[in-house]
Order: C-alpha cells, then sequence, then structure tokens
C-alpha cells in the first residue's frame, strides 16, 4: 500500500504544475495560504443536479431581499450589544415573531419597559393588597393610579400579543437582566417591523397617488418613485401638502397653496394631530356637520391598506415591474379589520406622506402617538359608527373574502336549492300519502 502511494506522488510530480499555470498559482487555486506558507486544501463545492448550466450562477439579491437582510443584521448588532441577559436560544425567534406584530396588531407606541416594569408586580394583585407592592416599589408609588392601571391594562394586552412572554418572565423572576433582555427583543422585533412595512410604502405610496389622485392635483412636477429622498415631500410639495392638511382647512388650502405651504414652513399656520387629514376622506366626499361619516372611505388609505396587510398581489395590476408578488402577505391568518390595524396604516401612510427621512414619534408639532391614539379612540367611543366603517374597508380590501361575504348564504343558490329541495320532499311524502290512502279503500 505504501508502495502505491509513493509511485502515485512520483507520476503526479512528473507531470508538473498545470498547463497555464505556475507552480504558486496552482497552489492558490488549490488551497488558501496560511501563516506558516502551507496551504489548506478546500473541498470542492458540490454540483447542483438540478442546475442545467455548467457554470454556477449565484442568485442576485433583489432590493427587498437585501433590505431584510441589513433588517436581520441590523437586530442581530443590537442583541450582540446588549451586555445584559438574552432569552433562551430556543425561545429567542418566537419572542421575536411575536414582537413584529405588537406594533401592527396591538400598539405601535406601547413603552414596554415601563409596562413590563409596572406590570410584573402589580398584574393579578388584589386591590386590598396594592399598597404593600407598593412600598416595595417606589416608581409605583409616585404613580396616580390611574396611570398605574393604564400600564397593568397594557402589560395584560401584552401578555396576550406575545404568548411564550408571561413563562420567560416566570423563568427570569427578578433578574433585571434577564427582564431587559426580554424586553429589547420585542422592542427590536417591532421596530424592525415597523421599519419593513415603512419600507414597502415609501415608493408603493407615490405610485398609488398617481394612480387615484386626480391630475390637476399632480402639478407639473410630480413625484418619482425613483426618487431616493423624501424631501420633497411633506409641505414642500403641493400633491402630499394637499393630503396632509387637515379636512377641515383644505378649503383654506386650495384658495392660495403656495402662501399656505409657506405659513406651515414658518410655523405662521401649526399641523397638529388634533384633525384629521384629508388623505383620510374621499376627494369630493366631506360633511362637516358630520365630519366622521366619510373617514377611512379614500381610495388612496384603501389600497394603502391593501398593500401593507394583503399584499402587493392585491394592489399588482400597477405594482412596478419586477415587483415580487408571491410572499405571504401578514395578514394572510387574519383578515379582521381592527382599530388598531387602521390606526398602524394610517400612521405609516402619514409618515410616508411627510418629508421625515427618519421615524419619530413627532414630526415638527404633529404627534404621531396622538394620532394614532386618536384613531384608536374614534372607534373604541362609537361602535355604532365603528362596525359599519370596519365592514367596509374589510370589503374594499379583502372583497369575497371578507367574512361576512363568505358566511351569509340566506339568499343565495345554496338558499334556493335547499327550499326546491324541500318542496319535492313534501310533495313526494303527499303522493305517497294520497297513494296509501288508495290502496285502503280498495282493500
Amino acid at each position: 500500500m505504501a508502495r502505491h502511494n509513493t509511485s502515485t506522488r512520483r507520476r503526479r510530480s512528473q507531470r508538473g504544475p498545470s498547463r497555464g499555470r505556475t507552480p504558486d498559482r496552482q497552489r492558490a487555486t488549490n488551497g488558501h495560504a496560511n501563516g506558516s506558507g502551507r496551504t489548506s486544501r478546500s473541498p470542492s463545492p458540490r454540483r447542483d443536479p438540478s442546475r442545467n448550466s455548467r457554470r454556477s450562477r449565484s442568485p442576485v439579491e433583489s432590493p427587498e431581499d437585501r433590505q431584510t437582510r441589513l433588517r436581520n443584521e441590523e437586530f442581530l448588532i443590537a442583541v450582540s450589544e446588549f451586555h445584559g441577559s438574552l432569552p433562551r436560544p430556543e425561545i429567542l425567534d418566537e419572542l421575536h415573531d411575536a414582537g413584529k406584530q405588537v406594533g401592527r396588531n396591538h400598539d405601535l407606541f406601547l413603552d414596554m419597559f415601563k409596562v413590563v416594569s409596572a406590570g410584573m408586580p402589580l398584574h393579578n394583585v388584589s386591590e386590598e393588597n396594592v399598597p404593600e407592592v407598593l412600598e416595595r416599589y417606589e416608581n409605583l408609588k409616585v404613580m396616580t393610579p390611574a396611570r398605574r392601571a393604564e400600564l397593568v391594562q397594557g402589560y395584560q394586552k401584552l401578555l396576550v400579543a406575545v404568548p411564550p412572554l408571561q413563562k420567560e418572565l416566570m423563568v427570569a423572576e427578578s433578574d433585571d437582566s434577564a427582564i431587559s433582555g426580554i424586553v429589547l427583543v420585542l422592542t427590536s422585533a417591532r421596530g424592525m417591523a415597523r421599519r419593513e412595512d415603512c419600507e414597502k410604502l415609501r415608493y408603493a405610496v407615490v405610485e398609488i397617488m398617481s394612480r387615484v389622485l386626480k391630475p390637476e392635483h399632480l402639478t407639473d412636477d410630480p413625484l418619482r418613485v425613483s426618487e431616493s429622498n423624501k424631501g420633497r415631500r411633506g409641505f414642500n410639495h403641493h400633491t402630499t401638502a394637499r393630503l396632509l392638511v387637515p379636512r377641515s382647512k383644505r378649503d383654506e388650502y386650495d384658495v392660495n397653496p403656495d402662501k399656505y405651504r409657506a405659513d406651515v414652513k414658518t410655523k405662521k399656520i401649526t399641523i397638529t394631530a388634533k384633525e384629521m387629514p384629508s388623505f383620510l376622506y374621499p376627494e369630493d366626499l366631506y360633511d362637516s356637520g358630520e365630519v366622521d361619516r366619510w373617514l377611512f372611505h379614500s381610495d388612496l388609505f384603501i389600497l394603502t391598506y391593501s398593500l401593507v396587510w394583503a399584499g402587493k398581489r392585491s394592489v399588482a395590476s400597477d405594482t412596478p415591474s419586477g415587483a415580487r408578488l408571491g410572499r405571504r402577505p401578514i395578514g394572510y391568518k387574519s383578515k379582521n379589520v381592527t382599530a388598531e390595524r387602521v390606526a398602524y396604516v394610517a400612521t405609516l401612510l402619514r409618515f410616508s406622506l411627510s418629508s421625515q427621512e427618519v421615524w419619530a414619534e413627532v414630526d415638527g408639532a404633529f404627534s404621531n402617538s396622538h394620532f394614532y391614539s386618536t384613531i384608536r379612540r374614534l372607534f373604541r367611543d362609537d361602535q355604532e359608527w365603528a362596525t359599519p366603517t370596519l365592514k367596509h374597508i374589510e370589503r374594499e380590501v379583502w372583497g369575497a373574502l371578507a367574512q361576512d361575504d363568505v358566511q351569509d348564504d340566506s339568499d343565495g343558490f345554496m338558499a334556493t336549492v335547499a327550499a326546491q329541495r324541500a318542496a319535492r320532499r313534501q310533495a313526494a311524502a303527499a303522493a305517497a300519502a294520497v297513494a296509501a290512502a288508495g290502496s285502503e279503500v280498495d282493500a
């Protein structure tokens, strides 16, 4: 055996280097040089039998995949820079996935650190035992009862939103570092989901505007999907300014748009979240005596909601060429339209129309968090208005897939068939009764 190996090596040495390659070049292609000048032979990559081409081709990374990869890397960096205790690896992905839905489905601005720090000691504590808890936690003692109740309520909602949270907090017990690690994962995941959706709307909203707005409101210098920054949006451009101005002030804006925009920039006019912006209303439908009647009925809002929750396929007729439509939308498991989802989309749409490059809770005098909470209160305070409004959005977005349309067959084909079958059975039974009576008479 040894002789065979020796002769084999001798024959290889006699061949010399491969044609067209120097020994050094051949050595470089066969392995990687280390510090001692030696080379370690790298394993040959296995050929994929599914590929017809002889030459392997690396897949081209789409802009969407690149953004997702960068966000994942950003999350990993944030976690790696945390010097405390992180959740167990086997539960980390579950917390991360649940955390991404907190802002979308429950509360975009929930302060999870405050909610957890207040909710853990007060959760399931009877009223008579609350003073004892307050003596041990000075930060809770200085709060008003209403504020404590608000935080406990937020904690209870968080437990529902993140199923594994309660168990993980019980494992962490009084380890502040471990609790901070859990909250860090949830907060980072929520921020990642918001960035994903903002990136989805960043360019798409420009194209949606070009589809739904009247030509006279697009100006001679329209916004373009190819523009890499948002500097021309907000009150720097007539199209977005007219959408951002409060609907109650839009007629005033239309009198002299340039002056109105200039007054906003010099702060002679202040835009706040106390009134609803024009982009939530249809162009020609607004009742100053009933300002909530047509709220959330605009095509711009409906298409934006569809894009966020139903995915690109729902607005695919004018989606930019090359867009990928195969991914499952974030709303594929639940098509219910809720106040939280409406407030989430409206807040992200407002940010997309603004000139803000980086997400922030405020935009000048406009508070995004106040805008978000106002919309939630609108739905919570009047169910007679809320129910039909939510159903309208649901039908516009999901069409025949809306739950009411699928489940209601009271006046459809099946109802007609059931009535005709029942009539035939009754006729057959009557005929049988007549035949039986005739046979008895003959007997």
